[in-house]
């Protein structure tokens, strides 16, 4: 947002793999090998309550795209 670009993506401060894994051990859901091994009805479950979840975690950084991949090249 600083650089004045439009095309700008969102960097979670706490990376987002690590809300997803946390997310599915509190839940204590199963991880299947598949999204079609869900019913309809699990995905909207875990999609509803992923939400709530997700908003307990500080908001992300709007940055520029390209400063965004670089930043995730160099780590």
């Amino acid at each position: 947002m600083l650089t004045g670009s439009k095309d700008f993506a969102i960097h979670h401060i706490v990376s987002f793999n690590i809300i997803v894994k946390n997310f599915f051990c509190d839940y204590d859901i199963q991880l299947k090998d598949s999204f079609e091994d869900y019913t309809n009805d699990e995905l909207n479950h875990i999609s509803e309550i992923f939400i709530e979840y997700h908003n307990q975690y500080p908001l992300g950084v709007c940055v520029d795209k390209d400063l965004h991949k670089l930043f995730h090249k160099m780590r």
